[in-house]
């Protein structure tokens, strides 16, 4: 009967200095340090490695490029479609072998999978080549960060937030105008003013002119992107412009009914009616809608034929008041688009490629053409390849028609823009 009860005594002791000591151990702990568990690793994938927390060095997407020597790496968005994350890049010539950690943090989850790598055509056989990676994601939840590793759980190469865009509805009109090089400020507001005419909502501008960004943010209608490709210029196609085309594509897919990409000496204008009529900024918009019902809602694409508009190389005014005459046959081969985003997988400079189901049309000369402002050293006898002895120039009168809102329009887009004193 004695032991018993030492033998309990024994217990109850044993038990009390083990909670005086968890006590004063805990105690001395400081109250903002906490344990963070190990994450769940969902992987096909072999990883050696224990994951306890999210990269401290995670960049914000769309900002700046990351990466080294063989890849770089710049915005990441989530696709709704698809339930993925695109990821826009730059990989050296046969780099494209690459790996997603998605970070789900509030689950304390990560899943590894091998990235899908799409190189974007147009690489003109380039060093670097303008691409984007898919890394796709079966569940409900959402990530808030994505990694790239050249190999499954290794050191990443870079760590970017997650974006996930606006879902405002699909009514808006928006242009993307791909990276300019030099100082054409007259050909921004030029550019900016005939897309106002003919309607364009919103605007996404890349470009590594500093002045005029400057002068762009005056404009509350556009988002000015600050472009700097990380490799040289002649290691990859025109300062990686097909990397610029995906990341405005992207970045306002799923808030805009309709998007255009042109350059900036080329805009889409309707034909069949002139400017002084009514309604004008919304004719081209309407015209493509009816197209629209006509094949049933299934088009993803409108291909445009253009006309060129042989300028001056020393212009300083509007070419689209100066400039009236025009090579009289279009081009069918050089074109442009419109699109439908979100039917849109990815695009090249010249061409669309939509998910299936979707068509591709060309849009009749008679409702709308591309106005191709270039400039070339003999405009009007040699331009672009195009020869006044093989292809005729002509007054376009439609060109003319356009003189007076466009002064007035581009008066009003100057000042606002505080151009004034740049061409005073």
């Amino acid at each position: 009967m004695i032991k018993k009860i030492r033998r309990i005594l024994g217990l109850v002791l044993a038990n009390l200095i083990f909670l005086l000591l968890l006590f004063s151990t805990s105690n001395k702990q400081p109250l903002t340090e906490k344990k963070i568990p190990h994450w769940t690793i969902n992987s096909m994938h072999s990883c050696n490695r224990t994951i306890t927390r999210l990269p401290k060095d995670i960049q914000d997407s769309g900002k700046e490029w990351t990466g080294r020597n063989t890849s770089y790496f710049y915005s990441a968005y989530n696709d709704y479609r698809t339930n993925s994350v695109v990821i826009i890049s730059i990989v050296l010539t046969g780099s494209f072998d690459y790996y997603c950690t998605l970070w789900f943090e509030q689950e304390h989850r990560i899943r590894v999978s091998k990235a899908i790598v799409v190189i974007i055509p147009d690489t003109h056989q380039k060093r670097y080549l303008g691409s984007f990676l898919r890394c796709y994601n079966p569940s409900k939840s959402k990530p808030s960060a994505v990694s790239i590793s050249s190999a499954p759980c290794s050191r990443p190469l870079v760590t970017l937030q997650i974006v996930y865009p606006d879902k405002l509805g699909n009514k808006e009109k928006h242009w993307c105008l791909s990276p300019i090089h030099g100082n054409p400020l007259t050909g921004y507001l030029e550019a900016v003013t005939l897309h106002k005419l003919i309607g364009i909502d919103r605007a996404t501008i890349y470009t590594s002119n500093k002045t005029a960004e400057k002068h762009l943010k005056n404009l509350d209608w556009i988002d000015v992107i600050h472009w700097q490709i990380p490799v040289h210029v002649n290691d990859i196609h025109y300062y990686g412009q097909c990397a610029a085309i995906n990341d405005c594509l992207y970045r306002n897919m799923f808030s805009n009914r309709y998007m255009i990409f042109t350059d900036l000496d080329e805009i889409f204008l309707p034909r069949r009616n002139s400017p002084g009529q009514i309604l004008f900024d919304k004719l081209l918009w309407q015209d493509l809608d009816t197209m629209q019902l006509e094949r049933n809602n299934t088009i993803s694409s409108f291909y445009g034929s253009s006309y060129l508009f042989g300028t001056p190389e020393n212009l300083t005014s509007l070419a689209s008041v100066n400039v009236v005459k025009r090579y009289q046959k279009p081009n069918i081969y050089r074109r442009k688009y419109i699109i439908i985003p979100n039917r849109i997988d990815y695009l090249s400079v010249h061409k669309t490629y939509s998910y299936p189901s979707y068509d591709e049309i060309f849009i009749p000369k008679s409702i709308a053409m591309l106005h191709h402002y270039r400039r070339c050293p003999e405009p009007e006898t040699n331009c672009l390849g195009v020869r006044k002895m093989y292809n005729p120039i002509m007054i376009d009168e439609f060109a003319l028609s356009l003189l007076e809102p466009i002064i007035s329009l581009s008066t009003n887009l100057s000042i606002t823009m505080q151009l004034h004193s740049e061409f005073s």
